[in-house]
């Protein structure tokens, strides 16, 4: 973006999400977590898994997508599954079958 920004071709950018992500962080779904001390649990959690990560040299990962999908489960959740569980996923196997074609090694390989 800010490359764009300074490229004097470019006349227009646009970045769009589908959730205001940092509301989620911040209050929870549907403001759920909002309140002072929810806020502080959450910051309190936060710091206390970068400490052991810096501690074991590991990052834990978190969160992720719900698989499978439960069938009660709410419409944004089934929204992110759509998206990152099928969408997403074939459009990666896709590009990795373009570059094997081709014998390229993807990027990914190497992370």
């Amino acid at each position: 973006m800010n490359t764009a920004a300074l490229d004097t071709r470019v006349k227009a950018t646009v970045t769009s999400t589908m959730y205001d992500m940092s509301r989620v962080n911040s209050k929870g779904y549907f403001d759920s977590e909002d309140s002072e001390q929810s806020r502080f649990e959450k910051r309190k959690a936060l710091n206390a898994q970068r400490t052991a990560d810096f501690k074991s040299g590991n990052y834990a990962l978190g969160g992720g997508v719900v698989d499978p999908l439960p069938e009660d489960v709410l419409f944004f959740v089934k929204d992110y599954y759509d998206y990152y569980k099928k969408a997403f996923l074939q459009c990666l196997l896709a590009v990795e079958r373009l570059l094997s074609v081709y014998e390229i090694i993807p990027l990914w390989e190497y992370l």
